[in-house]
């Protein structure tokens, strides 16, 4: 809309065409531009007659009308200031938002699905902590595994890389769905992708460049930087724990009572020298079913026994 029009408008000296082309912008106003504008607009014609005096009443039209050009160059300067002190002020509030994070934290025995902002799915598991922009920035999308297991269903944007940064290596993600465990306390790195590409970048050893991973590979980074290849498939149980599962299967029961005591949150205590041999090649059990169930049954395949102390919520195995 012409600021003179909206002017005369506000002074009460617009044309009949004007003032209903001005109402009629008003009342269609979707996101509030219109309003504001002629927000700005009252403000400044009030400023205006406030400072006029009586005596430049007197002065002769031709006088009056060289002011009131001057008036609207010195309006039209002060809106087109306005405008890009606002426009410099949503980037600065774009900014600020951007740099504002949000750090998640799932604690032992839960788990948690999120959709960030950008559409990307995000599954945490258990005792897994993540740190993430509240908004995105046009350049990339960037996301902080500061601990544990996360699966990620990331939207493609060929204009915003998505990457994943942790201890041990960055993850740059070209769309895909991946599983990725960091912990830079024990060392471990370890990457699994089931759909697409990501380059993977170490931070430790002596690998240098980008390392490019395609659908159906994994790659673990040992604590002295050594890289292992293998292969990556969903089907094996490693990502059971987004649906309410647990992989018992295993021939390592002392790794398999690690991953029962994450999934459900509980201290499970090993005292016994040695632990049975295990040697089971499928199993599953429901996290809603409970420790106890899950105890029982890989039971099944061990001889051992355990009490669970429900006061402390502590599991001892003899």
């Amino acid at each position: 809309m012409d600021l003179n029009i909206l002017l005369r408008y506000l002074g009460g000296e617009s044309t009949a065409k004007e003032t209903v082309q001005i109402d009629r912008w008003l009342s269609d106003d979707p996101d509030g531009s219109h309003a504001a504008l002629y927000k700005e607009a009252h403000a400044i014609y009030d400023a205006l007659i406030m400072q006029d005096r009586p005596a430049e009443r007197r002065q002769s039209g031709a006088v009056r009308w060289t002011r009131a050009v001057l008036a609207a160059l010195s309006v039209a300067a002060m809106l087109a200031i306005a405008v890009i002190s606002a426009n410099f002020g949503k980037a600065s509030a774009m900014r600020n938002i951007q740099s504002m994070s949000e750090t998640v934290s799932v604690p032992a025995g839960r788990t948690l699905e999120l959709t960030l902002e950008d559409g990307t799915k995000v599954w945490l598991n258990s005792e897994t902590e993540i740190s993430y922009p509240k908004v995105f920035g046009r350049k990339n999308r960037r996301l902080s595994i500061l601990k544990g297991e996360v699966l990620m269903d990331v939207t493609k944007d060929a204009k915003r890389p998505f990457i994943v940064e942790t201890a041990s290596a960055d993850v740059k993600v070209y769309g895909t769905r991946f599983d990725l465990v960091s912990d830079e306390e024990k060392g471990i790195f370890s990457v699994a992708l089931f759909r697409g590409s990501i380059g993977v970048t170490p931070k430790i050893g002596t690998s240098k460049g980008e390392i490019r991973m395609h659908g159906g590979q994994s790659l673990t980074i040992d604590p002295d930087g050594s890289l292992t290849p293998g292969r990556a498939d969903a089907s094996d149980g490693s990502t059971d724990w987004t649906r309410g599962l647990v992989n018992i299967a295993g021939n390592d029961l002392r790794e398999v009572i690690e991953r029962l005591g994450k999934a459900f949150g509980t201290i499970i205590v090993v005292k016994r020298d040695a632990l049975p041999e295990y040697n089971v090649s499928r199993g599953r059990v429901r996290i809603m079913d409970g420790i106890d169930h899950a105890l029982d049954v890989v039971q099944l395949a061990a001889d051992f026994k355990y009490n669970h102390d429900y006061n402390t919520d502590t599991i001892i195995i003899q």
